[in-house]
């Protein structure tokens, strides 16, 4: 005998209620333990407490139906913000049961595409609420999961906690590095642009710069190969670069940067001349055109006497010849394999881009 959608979705429903209920009736053994110590120090003595709470309320997630996943999803996730954010809890405690939260979803997330989907993005949900410094490997591992909704999700719970991360240089170093090196080989747009505000720290501009230069060379091996669409991935990236707080520290790393930024417009236009482009695209690619050739005009100065090259004038100019016209302002930038442009030659010397 078959179910119909809508006999489905009231038997989740009815079975969602009667947890609930369930629940609000009468405490778990687990929910009393918590109770318990949630008023004074743990100790490592405590950690099962933690661990069967958790063990409890991710059994139940995945054991509800299918159609009342959602609802239910979203009940873990507020359950575990009631648990952390009760009035009642001490600094301890909060610190505890974060370090026990870590040390489990970073199980859960190795399991990868065996780990149901909504689990996963409710495990995600909750570290973006805690926002704990604990949390930090849990989130890492988290940017590496198969579905882009976690690995959204944890990017933005990384920047979320950079605060705390920042206060100790050399964690915030190791964090960068290891952030970046990941953001490299992410194709999502969406998740990129988070990965890149989750390595942007104002405190830290010189890792942080290197942190963008690292995850730019994996993002444009992604952009530059075939039929790739080109999307606003790169503007976080670019904002940070181009904003006051790591003034010095581009301008140091100057001849990396000007490097990046030329492959960057190289890759944007010649897609740009491309038939067919969506308006979306069209767009993504303009926005990321004037956010670059800015940074890198403010970087590179022009020998006296030389015209300094406009991609942006021409693309704003418009018109049939605009992609033409914008691969010759280009080629004034970066050069030719036969003639000199700004950046072939001294004093910046940087080869052709072959992205």
């Amino acid at each position: 005998m078959k179910c119909s959608g809508r006999v489905l979705g009231a038997l989740a429903a009815a079975w969602l209620i009667c947890q609930s209920a369930a629940m609000a009736q009468q405490q778990s053994p687990q929910d009393l333990a918590m109770d318990t110590l949630r008023t004074r120090q743990p100790t490592d003595l405590d950690d099962k407490i933690f661990n069967d709470w958790i063990d409890m309320e991710l059994q139940q997630l995945e054991q509800a139906p299918a159609a009342a996943k959602a609802a239910a999803a979203q009940q873990f996730v507020q359950r575990f913000a009631d648990q952390y954010n009760n009035e009642k809890n001490t600094p301890e405690f909060k610190q505890r049961f974060a370090e026990r939260m870590a040390a489990i979803f970073i199980q859960e997330l190795k399991k990868g595409a065996q780990l149901d989907t909504d689990v996963a993005r409710a495990i995600a949900r909750v570290m973006l609420q805690v926002q704990s410094i604990r949390l930090l490997d849990a989130l890492l591992a988290g940017i590496q999961f198969p579905d882009d909704v976690v690995r959204y999700l944890s990017a933005q719970g990384l920047t979320a906690i950079q605060g705390a991360v920042a206060a100790d240089a050399r964690l915030a170093a190791q964090t960068i590095q290891t952030i970046a090196g990941i953001g490299a080989n992410e194709a999502n747009p969406v998740v990129a642009a988070e990965l890149y505000r989750a390595i942007s720290y104002p405190q830290h501009p010189e890792d942080s710069v290197n942190g963008i230069l690292t995850m730019m060379d994996g993002r444009l091996k992604i952009l530059s190969q075939p039929g790739v669409e080109l999307d606003r991935g790169e503007l976080p990236a670019l904002y940070f670069l181009s904003s006051e707080a790591v003034a010095n520290a581009v301008n140091a790393a100057k001849v990396e940067v000007v490097r990046r930024l030329a492959a960057l417009l190289k890759i944007d236009v010649e897609r740009y001349a491309t038939p067919g482009l969506s308006d979306a695209e069209t767009a993504a690619i303009e926005e990321t055109i004037y956010e670059a050739e800015a940074l890198m005009s403010s970087l590179v100065n022009v020998p006296a006497g030389e015209r300094k090259p406009s991609i942006t004038e021409k693309m704003q100019k418009g018109g049939p010849a605009a992609p033409i016209d914008m691969q010759v302002e280009l080629n004034l930038w970066i050069g030719t394999p036969t003639v000199q442009g700004v950046l072939n030659k001294p004093p910046w010397n940087i080869p052709q881009p072959t992205q």
